[in-house]
């Protein structure tokens, strides 16, 4: 899990402002995510909770507090379907905004229900069979649109939102589709246009994106990962997942090296083994798409901490006769944290770009209030000292006897103490007060907390009642269909 704290700085230099990135956070080793998608709520609330408090106590929030956060959405599930859509109109008339959000929705009904559609990629619109990147203002009698659907599974999103709605209070500024924003952030132009394959390769799953034409043509995440890599080590070698990662990183080699030692060569033959495994997949998929390697002259842009193994883009060039390049973050975002490789956080980088670029200034962070102090005008003219026991009458001091300027001193002194004495009372008071207030704010919050834990333990124990009354139900009608019955309704 990663989390990035960032800010935009506007430029009379710059047409869009620039995201500076003053800190990335990360939990590592988290088990309550597999293949992306949130498997364990309690778990993952905990740790996303860590990130937050990192990012919290990060010295540019200062006094402020973090209200909101864009979120990632990405995972196994994420995937795309081709689709097309036609609208004939009553007469020759002018494309609309309207008449194109028509089409789009047309164009969705081809989807299964067992898909959630989260964005539609226009690849080609035709107007009056005419060929047009922009159709609004266009005349014609009939519009024809042909689209990439992005779509995810509804379980991937509905656990995100019950983590960090329902458990952290955290309100979602918008799920970020990573794949799409990755290649805005470093994809060019023309290799959008000549034909490319965006690979980002994480530890369980690899996206796939294929553009063509500068549209998005194929979509696919395929569950298969660096940790693939390692697991196969440590199986291979019979050692733990720690140890194989740190072999992997120190030795591992997607190109055979005879020159190696022997134990190292034995090794990298399971690391050549997955990676020929991987490329030959994201090969499948190409094709799957209807693409050759001629069609995508561009070649291979590979992003992802699994795209650093040693020759691993030399190994995708030679078993795919296609040229590959590691994917980089432009200078259109500055990462101030020092301690931070940019390149090993592409996908969290691209959406704070995506975020910097949103119109308005819909911030995720409240600061409070800065205080407004009236101007005082100044009357003396000549530096003066105050003195706190001085009565205002003339300094007599010399025309009293020692016996009675002893006496007045002492007196001065008792008042002094007796001020001294009143004032460490009064922040005693005020500290006890702050405490009682913090206990009891505690005792609150333990409260609010066992209050939803025991609803949550509630809702678990009626859901298992209402399984085994489905099951009994289902066993004494022997009914035959499908148990995803809405437990809850």
């Amino acid at each position: 899990m990663k989390g990035a704290l960032a800010k935009t700085t506007p430029s009379a230099y710059a047409p869009l402002a620039i995201p500076q990135v003053d800190a990335v956070v990360s939990e590592d080793k988290v088990n309550c995510v597999q293949y992306g998608r949130v498997q364990n709520l309690i778990e993952a609330a905990t740790n996303i909770s860590y990130v937050l408090q990192k990012l919290q106590n990060h010295p540019s929030i200062g006094k402020g507090r973090i209200t909101g956060a864009y979120v990632a959405l990405a995972g196994r599930s994420l995937g795309s379907v081709q689709t097309s859509a036609e609208l004939p109109l009553p007469h020759e008339m002018e494309i609309t905004g309207d008449i194109l959000k028509h089409l789009l929705a047309v164009a969705t009904k081809p989807v299964s229900g067992d898909k959630k559609v989260i964005k539609v990629v226009p690849r080609k619109y035709y107007v009056d069979n005419q060929a047009t990147a922009n159709p609004v203002g266009a005349l014609g009698t009939r519009i024809r649109g042909e689209f990439t659907v992005v779509t995810c599974s509804p379980a991937n999103q509905r656990n995100l939102e019950l983590v960090l709605n329902d458990r952290l209070h955290l309100p979602v500024k918008e799920y970020v589709i990573t794949p799409l924003t990755t290649a805005a952030m470093v994809l060019g132009e023309e290799e959008k246009q000549l034909g490319c394959a965006l690979v980002d390769i994480g530890a369980q799953t690899t996206t796939l994106s294929v553009y063509k034409d500068r549209a998005l043509q194929h979509l696919v995440t395929l569950p298969m990962g660096s940790y693939n890599i390692t697991h196969d080590i440590a199986m291979g070698c019979n050692t733990t997942d720690e140890h194989a990662e740190a072999l992997k990183i120190a030795h591992g080699n997607a190109l055979p090296d005879n020159a190696a030692p022997d134990d190292t060569m034995a090794m990298n033959c399971y690391v050549q083994a997955r990676v020929g495994e991987i490329i030959a997949n994201l090969m499948a998929q190409i094709e799957y798409a209807g693409f050759k390697a001629s069609d995508l002259s561009a070649g291979f842009i590979v992003a992802g901490r699994g795209a650093k193994l040693k020759n691993f883009t030399a190994a995708l060039e030679a078993q795919t006769k296609m040229k590959a390049r590691l994917a980089s973050v432009p200078d259109t975002v500055t990462v101030r944290d020092h301690s931070v490789v940019p390149s090993d956080y592409i996908s969290l980088m691209s959406v704070v770009a995506y975020a910097a670029g949103k119109p308005g200034d819909d911030t995720c962070v409240e600061f409070p209030p800065e205080p407004v102090y009236d101007e005082i005008p100044l009357t003396e003219t000549s530096p003066s000292k105050f003195d706190p026991y001085d009565n205002g009458d003339d300094d007599d001091s010399l025309l009293l006897d020692d016996e009675e300027a002893e006496r007045r001193r002492a007196a001065a002194a008792q008042k002094r103490l007796r001020d001294e004495e009143r004032t460490k009372a009064e922040a005693d008071r005020r500290s006890l007060k702050a405490r009682q207030e913090a206990e009891r704010k505690a005792q609150k919050e333990a409260e609010e907390q066992r209050k939803r834990e025991e609803k949550e333990k509630n809702r678990r124990e009626r859901r298992s009642l209402l399984s085994k009354f489905r099951d009994r139900f289902a066993e004494f009608v022997g009914s035959d269909e499908d148990d995803s019955t809405d437990l809850d309704q």
